[in-house]
């Protein structure tokens, strides 16, 4: 049996008095809004990489921000994910110190997720406890990392054994999520009651006149009429006070807010959810363009409107469409052990023979998925229309979703809980300036949505 290697003889330099609320100070003063702890094995170091999930868990990537995401092939054909951090050292003097190549290394083959690169480039005092040392294992020691809303994220590291770590195991059992601690963090105010808190607001109006928000002549933003049937969304948005963008962030307080529509409040798991947007990356549909997708795969509009090509319809994983003879395939997947085996492939539209008509790639549904889903509020509303004017209610009785997991979201369209819905058009078809109008929805019932959290829970906002 291999004996264990000695314990590295560290020494640890903190100011008089320096505890844990004096680190969550300096956590609240770099902006953080949420602070973990991790418990650090003796190996743990800048050559063997920490790692931060284990058993092909991602929830690591709805915990930490992360700036960019892209696949990597190695010389003996593996595929990672690769997906760079804005990562900065903290010191117990409250110095800066950034580390300008840390990421976070996804190996599906293991599978786990790792820590790399983040003493590269960083020179800090504690940097001793997280270096490499061929003669010696390091110390039980505990990371910590707080994360801004401005997608920063600032670690320090003690030893578990000092006054930190001490006040740390005094508090008790903490929530965990993954490989890491919630740490209570003062807060100016906690962002679940905030959310709720409007939401009561917006219950107490009653039926509120459709509405949306436009840019005026200035440049500001400004309520405006909402027509059609489909506004409940931008209705209640607007009321939050958020504007329609393309920017993959959480609507409001961190939390994603998703809208509707049920037949009655006595049943809110009724209705569909559109999930999320996102344009095909590759394919005909990117490589070609839109119109020459829509002239290989499109269809005579069914309601006989002229001059006017669809392409809609339901696609489940597996399942060719009649009528497009098109299917949706997990390339990459392998649905039997719940792992992604290839981290370059993606979601695909693709005929019988393979040719793809639409890719989305892996690491851009992950960064958005990421980005927007991490907390998300499913609020169900009523329609009707009064006079002539479209307006919605809203309940006061909402769902609220935590900790979710990309490899649950990959088994849910593997198993047809979630679809894709497309809802795609050309007008003008016939001219040589044919019109289109995409949108493509991944979407899913609103009573399956526990497939995809840990933690679903009704919530009476009326209460905040």
């Amino acid at each position: 049996m291999a004996s264990q290697k000695p314990q590295k003889a560290v020494t640890e330099r903190l100011p008089t008095g320096f505890d844990l609320d004096r680190l969550r100070s300096l956590m609240r003063d770099a902006g953080c809004t949420a602070l973990y702890a991790k418990r650090l094995a003796p190996n743990d170091n800048n050559k063997n990489q920490p790692y931060f999930a284990a058993r092909g868990e991602m929830r690591v990537f709805n915990i930490l921000p992360v700036r960019t995401m892209h696949p990597h092939r190695n010389t003996a054909g593996e595929t990672s994910f690769v997906a760079d951090i804005d990562f900065t050292w903290l010191t117990a003097a409250g110095s800066r110190h950034p580390a300008p190549r840390a990421k976070l290394i996804l190996y599906p083959q293991y599978p786990e997720v790792r820590f790399s690169g983040f003493l590269d480039g960083a020179n800090f005092p504690a940097a001793d406890l997280m270096r490499y040392d061929a003669q010696h294992s390091l110390p039980e020691r505990i990371l910590f990392l707080g994360v801004t809303p401005a997608r920063q994220t600032f670690g320090f590291v003690t030893l578990a054994r000092g006054p930190v770590g001490r006040q740390l195991a005094a508090l008790g059992d903490l929530p965990q999520v993954g490989v890491f601690y919630e740490v209570p963090l003062v807060a100016a105010r906690d962002s679940k009651a905030l959310l709720c808190h409007e939401l009561h607001r917006i219950h107490d109006l009653g039926w509120i006149p459709a509405t949306t928000m436009e840019r005026d002549a200035h440049g500001n933003w400004v309520r405006v009429p909402c027509r059609g049937p489909r506004c409940g969304g931008c209705t209640l948005e607007t009321e939050l006070g958020i504007p329609p963008n393309d920017v993959a962030e959480p609507d409001f307080a961190g939390w994603e807010v998703k809208q509707h529509a049920v037949s009655t409040f006595a049943n809110i798991e009724a209705g569909v959810i559109t999930l999320f947007t996102p344009e095909p990356q590759g394919g005909v549909y990117r490589d070609q363009g839109v119109i020459p997708f829509m002239r290989r795969y499109g269809y005579a509009d069914t309601q006989g409107r002229a001059d006017r090509v669809n392409f809609g319809g339901i696609y489940r994983a597996g399942i060719f469409h009649p009528r497009t003879n098109l299917v949706l395939s997990l390339n990459g997947y392998d649905a039997e052990s719940d792992r992604l085996i290839d981290t370059t492939a993606g979601i695909a539209l693709q005929e019988q023979d393979g040719t793809p008509a639409a890719i989305w790639p892996y690491t851009s549904l992950l960064e958005h998925w990421n980005r927007k889903h991490a907390k998300a509020v499913y609020v169900p509303s009523l329609h009707r229309i009064h006079g002539k004017t479209h307006q919605y209610t809203f309940n006061n009785v909402v769902r609220m979703a935590e900790e979710t997991d990309f490899l649950w979201f990959l088994k849910a369209m593997a198993s047809g809980h979630i679809y894709l819905d497309p809802a795609i058009k050309m007008e003008n078809a016939n001219t040589p300036r044919p019109r289109t109008k995409r949108r493509n929805q991944f979407r899913i019932k609103a009573s399956e949505i526990n497939c995809l959290y840990r933690r679903v829970h009704n919530v009476d906002v009326t209460a905040y």
